[in-house]
Order: structure tokens, then C-alpha cells, then sequence
């Protein structure tokens, strides 16, 4: 089939001039004669052409395209269902305080703080007060006004605020987490050859998508995610996400006995705890007829929360009118409990959670063991440049750097270096720790917060 070959602006020049000089009497071509002009501006119209169509060649070719025209192949091939995610902004919480006790104060939501110094904005999400005879406000949700990175601050930073009424002071007792930038090119791209790779779902890939496919408002999305398969135990896989910070572990745990089967018919094997995924390897305190079942009676699916019986014990299963309940469990929330909803799918909403896992296998999403880190590097500075704005471009390029990693993504020393001295004003650089690679493991993920990052 043939095949586009670009051409420039000579090569058009010379065969022009090799086809006059062969097809006709004209032989004045001369650099600045009349023919040679005429000539010239026809070739360097041809080679626009050229290049033009390379360049539609490149916008039309997903592995090559960016920006606005990646957006575009992406929809023509895919429609409204690939979209590039957007920002997500970070989310805390905040205190506001006064020196009196008089009265209660309103704060309304939608109050904006910020940090000072032109740092990030935010607004308090719901409403709260300082109630009489108190100086504080109980802790009140906040979001970050611009979403991206930007709003994953330190605690105790968000200190400045617009005039409210009765409030002195404001603070955030907790750190901004949870902000990441729009989707880059990159990422779309990887996004993107998954969920072609995923189109044969229950794969390692189709998995994978699905898990990177994981957003809450308010809470964040799955920034990086590795499936593991289990190599002795086949039809059981792993999938460990994060969201870029470390955090993402959230649970909640249940705060009064629960009813599983009231009065049982008789012969049930299975039942289901009503909150899930379970989280595997804590308390996890089943009863039957008032009396514990212990572990060895059943098996727990931590994924379905599905307690099976074991069928030594119980052959006939329940009998009529047993009660089964449970006193203590934890579980999942936020985006593993979403991403295990995505994976597992929703019988009752087929249409927004089809499932992605294959029959007869399970898959347990968890949150992969996150090693914080410290880093403390020496820096010597070029002169005619800010120390301190170069250390603090410093230190964001190391937090950009370490939190981006994957799960399973190794700490590459020279990488690390590279980062810092990518920096403008940074003339050299020594560490004091690290000092070499850093190995991780399959379910594990490097990362790191500005108050363990010191640039000297």
C-alpha cells in the first residue's frame, strides 16, 4: 500500500528545475533570475504542503497528538466515554477560632481562606459555627478553589481569611491532600492503550483500567494502580491503587451490632455482611444464635463480604430461625470501595458498573504499604538567584518527583538528582539521605510530604 513519503524544500526545488530544463528551452536558472523565483515559490508552497500533512499525520496518530488534538482523536475513536480527567482539588478541613466565648458565630459555606503569601485558595465546603461558651469551631470541610496540586498543603497553613464576623482566626489541623493535576498527555496516552488492551475484560489490563477509571468528588481519583496475580493460589488477584499521596486507606467501622439473617429458613450457607469491601486482617467478630463463630467455621470473602459455612461443621447449613449477626468489623470507603465496585460490577446498576472481573475469579483491592521517606539534600546556588525561591523549587521538584511514582516504582537515585538539577539556579547538589536507589516491592509505593523534605 503505498505511502506517504514528506518531501522538502530542495528536493521540490530540484526535480522542478530537472523537468523545465529536460521538458522545455528554457534554461535560465540562475539563483535570482526570473524562472529560478517562479520556480523557488511554487517549491516552498510544496514543501509547506508537506509539512502540513505530517503534522496532520501526527495529530491524527494518538501516540503522537497532544493537547487539544489528543482530546479530539480520543473522542473520535472513543466518544464521551475517555475523557481526559480533569484537575481534582485538594480537600481538608479548617478551624476558625475567636478570644471570646459569647454568643454563637454562623460561618456559612462557600467562606474563603487561604494560605498567605499568594499561596492556594479555599472554601468551606458546609456550614459550621463557634457555639456559645466555646473558642472553636468544630472541624469544617474545605476544598481547594483551584483544583491541581497546588492545594496539597501542609497543616497549619491555611491561615489567612476574607472578614467574618466574630472569627479571629482561622487553621487547617489537617493537610490539603487529594489535588492533582489534569491528566497529562502521558497518562491520557497509557489511559487510553489500557482500555484498548481492557476491551477482553477480567485481563490484568482490563483491570488495571478499571482501577485508574476510580473518582469521588470531593475525595480524589486513582493515580496509580498494579494488578499482582497470585502465583500459587490461580484466580485470585491484587490490585493495589493509590491516589498519589499515601492516603488513601479510609474506613469506617461499624458502630453497633448488625443483623446479617434474623431468623434464618434453613439450609443458608452464605450471607452477606452489609458493608463492604471488608478490610482483611482486622477484627472481624461474626455470632450465630449469640454464641462467636470462630474463623475455622467460615470463610470470609473480603471483597463481597460473603461468609461461607464451613461444610464439615455445617452440612445441612442454618437451621430454621438461627440468627446470625456481627459485633465488629472495618471496611473500606472512599475510592477502594469505589474501585472495587468498578471491578466487581453492580447487579442493580449494570449500566454504570458493568464489571470488569472475570467469573469465578476474586479480586481484593487494597491499599498498597506506603513507605514515607525522608530527604535532606545540600544545594549550592548560582549566583543572582533567590535562595529561597530556588529552594522551594527545589523541594517541589523532589515531592513532584517521589510522589509521582507508581506503585512498585523504585526511587532511582540519579533520577532523583537529575530532578534538582533540572532546577534553574541550582549549581550542585549532595544528598545526606538518600544516598542510593530505593527497591520497592509489589504492593508497596515511595512517597513523601514537605515537612520530610529539607533543601539546606
Amino acid at each position: 500500500m503505498p505511502q506517504f513519503q514528506p518531501k522538502q524544500f530542495l528536493y521540490f526545488l530540484r526535480r522542478m528545475a530537472e523537468r523545465v530544463v529536460a521538458r522545455s528551452a528554457l534554461t535560465d536558472l540562475e539563483e535570482g533570475g526570473e524562472l529560478f523565483e517562479m520556480i523557488g515559490a511554487v517549491a516552498r508552497e510544496l514543501d509547506d504542503v508537506s509539512f502540513q500533512t505530517i503534522q496532520l499525520q501526527r495529530i491524527w496518530d494518538i501516540d503522537s497528538a497532544y493537547g487539544e488534538d489528543l482530546d479530539a482523536r480520543a473522542q473520535d475513536f472513543f466518544g464521551a466515554e475517555l475523557l481526559r480527567i480533569t484537575a481534582n482539588p485538594a480537600t481538608s478541613t479548617a478551624v476558625f477560632s475567636r478570644s471570646g466565648v459569647t454568643g454563637t458565630v454562623a460561618i456559612p459555606a462557600g467562606h474563603v481562606i487561604k494560605v498567605p503569601g499568594g499561596g492556594p485558595e479555599f472554601v468551606t465546603t458546609a456550614v459550621g459555627s463557634i457555639l456559645a461558651g466555646f473558642t472553636d469551631s468544630a472541624s469544617i470541610p474545605i476544598s481547594a478553589v483551584i483544583p491541581g496540586d497546588s492545594g496539597n498543603v501542609e497543616a497549619n497553613t491555611i491561615t489567612q481569611m476574607t472578614s467574618l464576623a466574630g472569627v479571629e482566626t482561622v487553621t487547617n489541623p489537617t493537610s490539603g491532600t487529594g489535588g492533582l493535576d489534569v491528566e497529562s498527555d502521558d497518562a491520557y496516552r497509557a489511559r487510553l492503550r489500557a482500555y484498548i488492551r481492557s476491551l477482553a475484560r477480567g485481563t490484568p489490563d482490563a483491570l488495571k483500567f478499571a482501577a485508574l477509571s476510580g473518582s469521588l468528588p470531593l475525595i480524589g481519583r486513582v493515580a496509580t494502580a498494579e494488578v499482582v496475580e497470585d502465583p500459587l493460589n490461580l484466580g485470585i488477584t491484587r490490585v493495589y491503587i493509590d491516589n498519589g499521596s499515601g492516603t488513601i486507606a479510609q474506613t469506617d467501622t461499624l458502630g453497633a451490632t448488625e443483623t446479617i439473617i434474623a431468623a434464618a429458613s434453613g439450609g443458608e450457607v452464605r450471607f452477606n455482611v452489609a458493608n463492604v469491601p471488608v478490610v482483611p486482617s482486622t477484627t472481624f467478630l461474626p455470632f450465630l444464635n449469640g454464641l462467636p463463630l470462630l474463623p475455622t467455621a467460615y470463610t470470609l470473602n473480603t471483597s463481597t463480604g460473603q461468609i461461607t459455612l464451613d461444610p464439615t461443621l455445617f452440612p445441612t447449613g442454618l437451621a430454621p430461625g438461627d440468627a446470625v449477626t456481627i459485633t465488629v468489623y472495618t471496611w473500606y470507603t472512599g475510592l477502594i470501595a469505589e474501585v472495587q465496585k468498578i471491578i466487581d460490577g453492580d447487579p442493580a446498576d449494570r449500566t454504570n458498573y458493568p464489571g470488569y472481573r472475570a467469573a469465578g475469579t476474586l479480586v481484593y483491592v487494597l491499599a498498597p504499604t506506603a513507605l514515607f521517606i525522608s530527604i535532606e539534600a545540600n544545594i549550592v546556588i548560582e549566583d543572582g538567584y533567590d535562595d529561597a525561591a530556588v529552594r522551594t523549587a527545589v523541594q517541589n521538584a523532589v515531592i513532584r518527583y517521589v510522589n509521582g511514582l507508581g506503585i512498585n516504582g523504585d526511587l532511582i537515585f540519579n533520577e532523583l538528582i537529575h530532578q534538582v538539577m533540572a532546577v534553574p539556579g541550582v549549581f550542585d547538589v549532595s544528598f545526606v539521605t538518600p544516598t542510593s536507589t530505593i527497591v520497592v516491592g509489589d504492593a508497596e509505593v515511595i512517597r513523601v510530604t514537605a515537612s520530610d523534605v529539607d533543601i539546606l
